[in-house]
């Protein structure tokens, strides 16, 4: 069983009413405490501190979610999955939200939960976060794929857009490259780290991110590093809950956009003061960025992108005060459970 999933279903959790029949947020409400599945990718983004707390920006939009539906942003539950674990956790109910989702291409992310029902009933919401999508190297000038050794093993995140990114990068290289692809953050920088293969491909901010944790010296480890594509990341809820999915859209959006709020889908017990409570978590579009993932910089390390990706809820496309986002598509080859 994968470790992230195994950790899932070890956790006891008490009986409660089916959402299906109840709907979640009543669910949410009579447990308490909303359920967040995050990808634990490390210092800034979803940490475990050495007091025990989670700790990052995903985690953030935890507590901005959990002031939405019931009315305290410290009213949460932490659980870490993983590519494969997240999808699952969702459609058994073991979570009621991750915060960490790669987007797919097919969501648009102008309207809540707008899109194609797929058969994992996932709905993808507004996006929080873009960042690249890059490979980085310990061998010196790799400044390309034609740079790479002709037998080169390159370590992966098994996600089917980091996938498709880089085989679309690899291009006619596929036939002599070996893709390694791990389900987990820990098996995938453990192999980088390790040195098992030659290069690695993930996001930008988890490889800074991992490299805080494994460096001695707090500076990157690698020598080279080039960009396949841009990544977006934002909330997944599952596609059958309409008032869960406009709970949480509205929540984000408040976060990111405060004019922008659909107050109509916030209880209405929480109403009264809702906004001036999610500007004590985040007061401007990029408060949660600057608080969390700001700081990377400081430690000799350059985030990819200036700000998160603000999108206005007119618009289908996540606009940023950086590059602009590439649309993801999805692949999938084969895998390693850590």
């Amino acid at each position: 069983m994968l470790p992230a999933l195994a950790a899932l279903l070890a956790v006891a959790l008490r009986p409660e009413p089916a959402a299906a029949e109840s709907g979640m947020l009543a669910t949410v409400q009579e447990r308490g405490y909303v359920r967040c599945g995050v990808h634990r990718s490390g210092v800034g983004l979803a940490e475990i501190r050495a007091d025990g707390a989670w700790a990052g920006y995903f985690i953030e939009f935890c507590r901005v979610v959990a002031l939405a539906a019931v009315g305290d942003s410290q009213a949460i539950r932490v659980y870490e999955v993983d590519d494969a674990s997240a999808a699952i956790a969702l459609t058994e109910r073991l979570v009621d939200v991750v915060l960490s989702t790669i987007r797919p291409d097919e969501a648009p992310g102008d309207v809540p939960g707008d899109v194609p029902d797929g058969d994992d009933g996932i709905a993808y919401l507004s996006p929080i976060l873009e960042d690249e999508q890059v490979l980085v190297s310990f061998r010196s000038g790799i400044v390309g794929v034609g740079d790479l050794p002709p037998t080169a093993r390159i370590c992966a995140s098994s996600h089917p857009t980091v996938q498709h990114n880089l085989r679309v990068a690899l291009g006619a290289r596929l036939g002599s490259v070996s893709i390694i692809d791990y389900q987990s953050i820990d098996g995938l920088f453990n192999a980088f780290f390790r040195q098992r293969c030659d290069a690695l491909s993930h996001h930008h901010f988890a490889i800074l991110a991992q490299s805080l944790l494994r460096s001695s010296q707090r500076s990157p480890a690698w020598r080279s590093e080039f960009g396949l594509g841009r990544l977006t990341f934002g909330p997944a809820v599952r596609s059958d809950d309409a008032e869960w999915m406009a709970v949480v859209d509205a929540a984000i959006r408040s976060a990111l956009h405060g004019s922008g709020l659909d107050a109509d889908a916030i209880p209405t017990a929480l109403r009264s003061g809702f906004a001036d409570r999610v500007r004590a978590i985040s007061n401007s579009p990029t408060a949660i960025y600057d608080r969390t993932l700001g700081h990377l910089g400081g430690q000799g390390f350059y985030p990819a992108v200036a700000s998160p990706a603000v999108a206005s809820p007119a618009v289908a496309s996540p606009a940023v005060a950086s590059p602009a986002v590439a649309s993801p598509a999805v692949a999938s080859p084969a895998r390693h459970g850590s």
